[in-house]
């Protein structure tokens, strides 16, 4: 695959995942609390599929500042309102960092 192929596929993997995050859309992910309080403070949650979530959290939603992280290394930080995305301050992969 050449350069510019990756690029595109990775650009639109991220124009997935920003519209995926900041709509309404939410799926039920099962998981275990690994450190922290996931109710109501501060603590890391590990869902099933391998995915990993550390950061505040209200009433057991993701609300406050956190960092969403892949299986595959690719992370997107940011704020989060009622286990929502809602102010992207970063996302790393393998193919480009932004911050």
């Amino acid at each position: 695959m050449k350069a510019s192929s990756t690029l595109r596929i990775s650009a639109a993997f991220a124009f997935f995942i920003v519209i995926l995050f900041f709509s309404n859309i939410s799926f039920a992910l099962t998981g275990k609390v690994i450190s922290g309080d996931c109710q109501n403070g501060n603590g890391t949650y590990l869902y099933d599929n391998g995915d990993k979530y550390e950061g505040d959290w209200r009433d057991g939603e993701r609300n406050g500042h956190g960092k969403y992280t892949w299986p595959n290394g690719d992370i997107y930080e940011g704020d989060w309102k009622d286990d929502k995305f809602t102010e992207f301050v970063e996302w790393k992969n393998s193919t480009f960092t932004k911050g």
